[in-house]
Parts: structure tokens; C-alpha cells; sequence
């Protein structure tokens, strides 16, 4: 059953210029299955992608869900380089990418 847009709960908007690709939007729509709110969790790992575990949907810029094929985990790509986008085949390893997350500074 898919779920109803009216409810969503909370959308995540990832967006960052990539020297591969350029601009690059990625949306994540949360909403509940249940009368509580589904844990979802996203780790943004050092030189790598965005792990996303939990009850999530991805949808592209023009609002089509993406198929996820049931999982519950996904990472996302950060480098720009995937040849899999918006996920992540580890592409970053070869193109070296390098980016140290220390969870300092404040949402924009």
C-alpha cells in the first residue's frame, strides 16, 4: 500500500554541486505507518555515502518515487561519480574522494 502524500511527517532535501555532475537533489519523505513515527536513520560516513536505514521513500526532483525493491538500508551517493544515482556503488574508493565528517556546524 503506498502511503498517503497528505501525511507526510518530514522530508529531508539533500542537495550539494557535484564536480562530476553538477547540482544534485536527493528527497527523502517520511511518514507513519503506524501511530508512531518509524525510526529512520542517517549516517553520512567519512570519504563515502549516506547510509539510510529504517522506513524511508526516496523520490526524485520531480516528485516519482524511486523503487527501492523493499530494502530497508540504502547508501546514497555523495561523490557524484556513482554510475548507480542517486546510490551509491562505491566509485567514491576510485575517484578519491575525501570528505571528514566531524557533526559540527548547524543545519543551513
Amino acid at each position: 500500500m503506498a502511503p498517503d502524500a497528505t501525511k507526510v511527517i518530514g522530508l529531508i532535501s539533500i542537495y550539494y554541486s557535484s564536480a562530476f555532475d553538477g547540482p544534485v537533489l536527493y528527497r527523502t519523505a517520511f511518514y507513519p505507518h503506524t501511530a508512531h513515527m518509524a525510526a529512520c536513520r542517517i549516517t553520512v560516513n567519512h570519504h563515502g555515502g549516506l547510509r539510510i536505514e529504517g522506513d524511508f521513500e526516496i523520490v526524485d526532483p520531480e516528485g516519482r518515487v524511486i523503487d527501492l525493491r523493499g530494502r530497508r538500508s540504502v547508501a546514497l551517493c555523495r561523490c557524484g561519480a556513482s554510475r548507480q544515482k542517486p546510490f551509491c556503488d562505491g566509485t567514491h574508493n576510485t575517484v578519491h574522494f575525501r570528505s571528514v565528517v566531524t557533526g559540527e556546524g548547524e543545519p543551513v
